[in-house]
């Protein structure tokens, strides 16, 4: 999403109710002030005190024009001056999305927190310093040594391009227009994301009749690729490793600091079989097929049925890593 030379903060008075969190950036005049509500002696400035507990989100349109909604426009580099420096010290900034260069992930109306990170990776949603007065809230693609490549989810084509330290925040949680809290550093998420651009060919097709995804699109979406291209590949992903509970195995992930006992995904002796087999190699369909065909004698097509079934589970779980080689 790229933010063109204005941002406007919206009139408190819109806004008043609970926050997201403990941490508010409040809109007074031309003036950015800083409040946490539970910590009064970190305040920022006195003149929070008559402003406490507001609800305050800050607005960044990505259209220049000022059209007919009512409010305070600021410049983009005055603006970021101000709001860098804050989620620099640990504080969260949440504001609203507008454009359709992150969708389906990041939709137009959606709110999205920023908050300070040192350590970047590829797939991160973060907020890029391109140029004077210009700001993107795009994905890594790409991360080498000291210089990173972006690209919006919703772009057809076309990467920005940096060094590390023009990424100025980092965007792991979403707000969407319902107010439902989404986490965009899932296993789940992350499996979309990588299916999401092993398809950029089929981009075009895919938004030009777009809505927001549900599992099913994700499902469907998967099936369609893994059937039609073998240079769409999976693989188990690491921190995911097969453990024994009643005599059952299960699928758990190792990264987790609290397992799920209530939901563990069960194997029988073929699932367990393709799960390990899986372990550290990228497998089209076709390959997956073939390995189950060589330990069990079962007809192919039912082998292939078998797999795809598995395979879209997993998918839906986060358990798969999605590669394109």
């Amino acid at each position: 999403m790229d933010i063109r030379q204005t941002t406007r903060v919206f009139d408190e008075q819109a806004f008043v109710g609970g926050g997201y969190n403990d941490d508010y950036i409040l809109a007074v005049g031309n003036r950015m002030i800083l409040d946490r509500k539970r910590s009064p002696d970190s305040m920022i400035r006195k003149e929070t005190s008559l402003m406490t507990k507001f609800f305050i989100v800050i607005f960044l349109f990505l259209s220049p024009s000022v059209g007919a909604q009512t409010g305070i426009t600021i410049d983009n580099e005055l603006f970021f001056r101000v709001v860098i420096p804050l989620v620099n010290k640990g504080h969260t900034a949440t504001i609203l999305a507008k454009g359709k260069s992150m969708i389906p992930f990041i939709c137009d109306g959606d709110k999205v927190l920023l908050e300070k990170y040192e350590r970047y990776k590829n797939g991160d949603v973060v907020l890029a310093h391109l140029s004077e007065g210009r700001y993107v809230l795009h994905r890594i693609v790409s991360l080498h040594n000291d210089s990173v490549a972006l690209m919006g989810d919703g772009n057809l084509y076309g990467r920005e391009y940096c060094p590390v330290d023009s990424l100025k925040a980092l965007c792991r949680t979403m707000i969407g227009k319902k107010g439902n809290k989404i986490s965009l550093d899932t296993d789940i998420q992350k499996s979309r994301v990588e299916l999401w651009h092993a398809c950029l060919s089929k981009r075009e097709a895919l938004l030009s009749s777009f809505t927001i995804p549900d599992d099913t699109f994700w499902e469907n979406l998967f099936l369609s690729c893994i059937k039609l291209d073998r240079d769409i590949k999976v693989t188990i992903r690491p921190c995911y490793e097969i453990k024994e509970f009643e005599q059952e195995k299960n699928i758990i992930s190792t990264e987790s600091s609290n397992v799920d006992f209530s939901s563990l995904i069960s194997l029988n002796e073929s699932a367990e079989f393709l799960f390990n087999k899986m372990k550290g190699q990228n497998l089209c369909l076709d390959e997956v097929v073939g390995i189950l065909l060589q330990e069990y004698d079962v007809e192919k097509s039912t082998a292939t049925n078998d797999c795809l079934d598995l395979l879209t589970k997993w998918f839906s779980l986060g358990i798969l890593k999605i590669v394109v080689v």
